[in-house]
Formats: structure tokens, C-alpha cells, sequence
């Protein structure tokens, strides 16, 4: 791993926007609501108490921007994900 990926914050890094567009194309609708385009990455254990998930696909929740409000303000639920990322339901199902 660089230094670099150990910033104060690894959210600020290039790695991580590589990751995050990684991730929002392979789970293109939230993973939470099912409804709305994903547009966030959501650390399920926060990078401040655990760095070595930063970057941990099991770690990271693909939201949209109100689902990712949510879950910074209480515990929430997710949609199960699928084994295929073929198999990602389109918008409304």
C-alpha cells in the first residue's frame, strides 16, 4: 500500500475515488432503498476506528444521497446484494 493511501482521511484520496466509481458501477441503484441512482459510498465500520476496510468492498454500501444521510443518522437495513452484479434490479423493482 502507498502512503498516500494512508492520508489522514483515505476518503481524500485518488484511491478512493478509483474505489468509488468501481463501486457505483457495479451497484448502480442504492443499496438501501432500491429506487434512486447510488452516488455514495457508506463505510458500514467507520474508517476513523477501522482504516484497513477503507477500501474493502464488504465494507462499503453503494447509497444514494438521502439513503447515506439516513444511515449517518441511526442504524438502517439493506438490500440483500446479488451474487451477479448482472442480476442488479433495474430502477422500481
Amino acid at each position: 500500500m502507498r502512503f498516500s493511501d494512508w492520508a489522514d482521511d483515505p476518503r481524500k484520496t485518488a484511491r478512493w475515488q478509483r474505489f468509488r466509481r468501481m463501486l457505483i458501477g457495479k451497484f448502480p441503484v442504492c443499496e438501501r432503498c432500491g429506487e434512486r441512482v447510488s452516488t455514495e459510498g457508506h463505510h458500514l465500520v467507520s474508517v476513523r476506528h477501522a482504516r484497513w476496510l477503507a477500501f474493502d468492498l464488504e465494507n462499503v454500501r453503494a447509497l444514494c444521497h438521502q439513503c447515506h444521510v439516513d444511515a449517518h443518522n441511526g442504524p438502517i437495513s439493506y438490500r440483500p446484494r446479488p451474487t451477479d452484479p448482472e442480476e442488479t434490479p433495474p430502477y422500481g423493482e
